[in-house]
């Protein structure tokens, strides 16, 4: 039997925190730690209360993520930048989520998987031959850009 979260508030926290902190340390919307911690923790969720779910969660995480980097890296973010990503990005994922509904579930996620075995390897090939100093600074991952030039 899972956690009900309609009733144990403090493990939304919980899930909230765990997938924030992930968020925001590797750059990544949240959602692929926040769909498993739901499909195999909390009771009453399936794939597809998991995925809206998730996807409502990033929203607001992606948002304070990206203004307390910008702050404390001293980076200059461009507003209407962000905006024309997030306006194509709605876009995108309405039609993400007519073609989804079309497509088997387990379709779905031999694909994420994929991707994610993809971007795994080309971010451990991508450090062969580096090593960080002790002490020196986190550069942010390169998944799917490469280095850069």
């Amino acid at each position: 039997m899972g956690v009900d979260l309609a009733t144990q508030w403090y493990m939304c926290l919980l899930f909230g925190v765990t997938a924030g902190f992930a968020s925001a340390l590797l750059g990544i919307g949240g959602g692929v730690v926040l769909m498993p911690l739901l499909l195999l923790v909390a009771s009453g969720f399936g794939a597809d209360e998991a995925r809206g779910t998730a996807l409502g969660f990033m929203v607001g995480t992606c948002l304070v993520g990206a203004v307390v980097w910008g702050r404390t890296q001293g980076v200059h973010l461009d507003l209407s930048v962000i905006l024309l990503l997030t306006v194509g990005g709605a876009v995108g994922a309405y039609f993400g989520v007519k073609v989804g509904s079309m497509i088997s579930l387990i379709w779905l996620k031999r694909v994420f998987a994929l991707l994610m075995v993809f971007a795994a390897v080309r971010m451990f090939w991508g450090t062969m031959g580096s090593s960080a100093a002790a002490g020196e600074k986190a550069e942010p991952p390169e998944v799917l850009s490469g280095p850069a030039q």
